[in-house]
């Protein structure tokens, strides 16, 4: 993360607005959820109630955003093992390597005030 953004961060702002975007090819979801993570534990650590279930649930909405969103995947395509080979996971790579596709934007924008913390994934 940006030491630049994180001294305007550790000021303790009142409130904030951000926004970000990435393309879906070259996402990493892991590393934004970890970015959003270290920005929130800077601000609101210790009022983060349950920690890890938000980075679950903001990893998630960023891989929902990708597969369902950019990419335009049914999750119907699944296989009933998750973890055999199947049309969804094939599907998916092509269309990561799909310049139409790949270039499809993510955006998430976190709102944060004394009271709350709204993060919208589109």
């Amino acid at each position: 993360m940006d030491d630049g953004i994180l001294d305007v961060i550790r000021t303790r702002l009142k409130s904030a607005d951000l926004t970000f975007s990435f393309h879906a090819g070259d996402y990493e979801p892991d590393y934004i959820t970890q970015f959003i993570m270290r920005m929130l534990d800077e601000v609101c650590r210790d009022e983060l109630d349950n920690r890890m279930g938000l980075e679950v649930a903001i990893g998630e909405a960023i891989i929902n955003a990708i597969d369902y969103g950019c990419l335009e995947l049914s999750s119907k395509l699944k296989a009933p093992d998750l973890y055999a080979p199947d049309r969804y996971n094939e599907l998916r790579q092509a269309r990561i390597n799909d310049p139409e596709y790949a270039q499809r934007e993510v955006t998430i924008k976190i709102s944060l005030d004394d009271s709350k913390i709204i993060i919208r994934v589109t």
